[in-house]
């Protein structure tokens, strides 16, 4: 079986960095690093706002379409489960087709067979969906499943006062007393909405994560039904390591009206690619189960959470909030159409609830490559959405006329198109023209959504296999140093790029500096002084918004998908020593009189380390075990937070000796609690021999020397098949 290219599975990680910006080398030949992650988002934007956009939209009263003669046959029904699909019928569809009391809607997509069947469903071919007329359609690509958009307005034209959105893929669980359980006894469908007595609501004093300001923000609902360490497409990156849910809810009160309700499904949901390539490892089926004995909850004002196209249902009171602005990537309607809902559905005394599951999904099928390119724009604006959405003020009208003027909004901020306010414009004709009039005004009278307190622990269940916590550092926004001890490296600089770029903001130096490759050049006789490449790269972006920068030789490949998940981007990462180099060696009695080095050992320390400050002389004896000592080890990677940069450039301006001994010794003398360290677990895998001729362990972290032997682009070819073939590939 082929290996899945890691250039691409790998740097998938980019959007928990964000991504990096290079230089057009044909101008300026360096490398940028990059700015903040507002900053970038900003500049995204700028590229696709569209600054001229003049629409002036109306919500007018037209002639519904005229019915189809075919259509006389169509039994009304208040219940409708609407699905797309291009496929024969599935056995997710068949299940939906026993449930008693509802209609089954499918509407094709491009590629469905015209001669589709199955008892007891209704089929919308793309030549019936044409017929029926509706604005929206001419908006809306034969491909995607936002053709469903046409099946709601049918569904509404039959007597829908319900709709349950899903896909092809999504099943009613059966088993464990599930299958005598039909799903209209799962969803909350009396009028208005209300929700049963068992039902909690996030309580309104739940704290905020830290250093937020917002009005607006996400919580994991995953965490409340026993998988807290699981997140959903649509989750915004930057509140990946944020923490579960808190404990505190209170009961629901008499003025919860759930018009939006989202059904937890078990088996492989919808989770997003980054989930998906970082936590699961590559042999590993998810299989997952969510708490089904957890009591439904709800969202209060301000809390918001991903809602999708494949297990949700919507009250007539929000039919407004089901368009699906069509998008050349499937993976953003549904999300962003569920984030505006949020923000309007309060206006109309309206609520988000979340049940215990009820469904199987089955994802598998699925390319998770293609999943991470197509989730490009989730991860990167999904965040800035959402505090675009918590600073927007609604105008006055009624809510589908919020809806319009939002999307308008949203369009000439770079989120949507032009095209997408015109589709929501003839969604909300096409509504009208039906007969639909939601609410007009603000609901002020419905302030009772919170009853007494309650508690609710969540629990953790087991899974298929195990979750591990998300690290910090996968988070963390980290400046990678790669240093090349000599010219001959700068063959691999392009590989090095590709393979980390995206993940983190990259900076190379070397001996000398080469402004077409984007190298800068440092001081470095003898080839020894690779730490002072880091001094460099440290004052040239210290008033950068790093957490922290990470530096690599550049002979050594880092695994760092698996370092990101171990290590803690608050404390210093040193290479871990074995038993003989703990010992420190003291400098007026070194063991040779060239320990370390001929010229730049143990002689150069005892003839400067009166320069070396004393808050750091003090540390050695703790740290070392003996006063006026230092420790020479194996230095081909570590680790600085930010709040210990400064330290790090004035220590390392004493240290003129060979880096394996200034690096390691400098490393464990910044501060002077062991806490803050943290030994990096440095297995390497050392290359000998045939450079094709290898095996790597998962847990392997560094592999090295990579070599450049012959021409440069065979020294890049090598390189790459090396990380994407072998060493990542192997360690997933």
């Amino acid at each position: 079986m082929a290996v899945v290219s890691w250039s691409v599975r790998l740097l998938l990680l980019s959007q928990l960095a964000l991504l990096f910006q290079l230089a057009d080398s044909a101008k300026t030949g360096r490398l940028l690093v990059a700015p903040g992650p507002r900053e970038m988002l900003k500049e995204e934007l700028d590229k696709d706002k569209r600054p001229n956009l003049n629409l002036k939209l109306e919500i007018s009263k037209k002639t519904a379409p005229k019915m189809q003669s075919w259509e006389k046959d169509i039994v009304k029904s208040d219940k409708w489960i609407v699905l797309s699909t291009k496929r024969n019928p599935t056995a997710a569809v068949k299940a939906m087709v026993e449930q008693k009391g509802w209609n089954v809607l499918v509407v094709a997509t491009k590629g469905a067979s015209p001669s589709w069947q199955l008892k007891g469903c209704i089929y919308l071919s793309l030549e019936r969906q044409r017929e029926l007329g509706f604005g929206v359609t001419k908006y809306l690509p034969k491909d995607s499943y936002t053709r469903k958009v046409i099946g709601y307005l049918f569904a509404l034209r039959h007597g829908a006062k319900v709709i349950f959105d899903t896909d092809d893929n999504t099943e009613v669980l059966k088993g464990a007393g599930l299958d005598s359980k039909p799903l209209s006894n799962a969803f909350f469908l009396k009028s208005g909405a209300r929700v049963g007595p068992k039902t909690l609501v996030y309580s309104p004093t739940m704290s905020k994560p830290k250093g937020r300001t917002d009005r607006i923000f996400t919580r994991n609902v995953n965490a409340h039904f026993g998988q807290p360490n699981t997140w959903a497409r649509g989750y915004p990156v930057q509140d990946i390591a944020v923490g579960v849910f808190p404990t505190n809810y209170t009961k629901a009160g008499e003025d919860v009206h759930a018009y939006i309700q989202v059904m937890m499904a078990n088996g492989d949901p919808d989770l997003d690619a980054i989930f998906r390539q970082t936590r699961k490892p590559v042999k590993k089926v998810i299989d997952f189960e969510f708490d089904a004995t957890a009591p439904s909850v709800v969202l209060p004002p301000g809390v918001v959470a991903p809602i999708n196209a494949l297990s949700t249902l919507f009250h007539k009171e929000a039919f407004w909030a089901l368009g699906l602005p069509p998008n050349k990537n499937d993976h953003i309607p549904d999300v962003w159409r569920g984030y505006v809902a949020q923000k309007l559905l309060g206006d109309i005394g309206g609520q988000v609830a979340f049940l215990p599951p009820m469904l199987y999904q089955n994802s598998r099928r699925r390319n998770v490559e293609d999943d991470y390119s197509l989730q490009h724009s989730i991860y990167y604006k999904t965040g800035a959405l959402i505090e675009y959405l918590d600073a927007w003020t609604a105008p006055s009208g009624n809510i589908q006329e919020r809806l319009l003027a939002l999307v308008v909004d949203l369009a000439k901020e770079g989120f949507y198109t032009k095209g997408d306010a015109l589709f929501t414009e003839a969604f909300m004709n096409d509504l009208n023209s039906l007969g639909y009039t939601p609410e007009d005004t603000v609901v002020k009278d419905r302030k009772n959504i919170h009853g007494k307190k309650a508690t609710f622990r969540h629990r953790n269940l087991q899974t298929s296999f195990a979750v591990p916590p998300v690290a910090s550092s996968i988070c963390a926004n980290i400046l990678l140093i790669v240093v090349f001890s000599s010219e001959n490296q700068y063959a691999g600089i392009e590989a090095h790029r590709s393979l980390y770029a995206k993940r983190f903001t990259v900076v190379f130096y070397g001996p000398k500096a080469d402004s077409s490759l984007g190298v800068e050049g440092f001081e470095n006789p003898a080839g020894v002084f690779l730490h002072r490449a880091v001094v460099s790269a440290i004052k040239a972006n210290e008033k950068k918004d790093f957490d922290g920068y990470l530096y690599l030789n550049g002979d050594a490949l880092l695994n760092y998908p698996h370092v990101l998940n171990v290590m803690d981007p608050r404390k210093i990462w040193v290479v871990s020593m074995k038993k003989h180099e703990q010992k420190g060696v003291s400098i007026d009695s070194p063991p040779s009189a060239d320990w370390g080095h001929a010229e730049y050992g143990v002689k150069s320390l005892q003839s400067g380390f009166d320069r070396v400050p004393t808050e750091y002389t003090s540390r050695m004896e703790s740290a070392f075990g003996k006063a006026k000592s230092v420790v020479m080890s194996k230095a081909d990677v570590g680790y600085i937070p930010r709040r210990f940069g400064k330290h790090f450039v004035e220590l390392a301006s004493t240290f003129h000796v060979a880096y394996e001994i200034a690096m390691p010794t400098m490393l464990r003398l910044l501060s002077g609690n062991p806490r803050d360290v943290q030994p990096f677990p440095h297995k390497c895998k050392y290359l000998k021999g045939d450079e094709n001729e290898f095996s790597v362990k998962p847990f392997d972290t560094i592999l090295r020397p990579v070599k450049y032997n012959g021409d440069q682009s065979k020294s890049m070819k090598t390189f790459k098949a090396w990380a994407e073939d072998r060493f990542f590939a192997a360690c997933a």
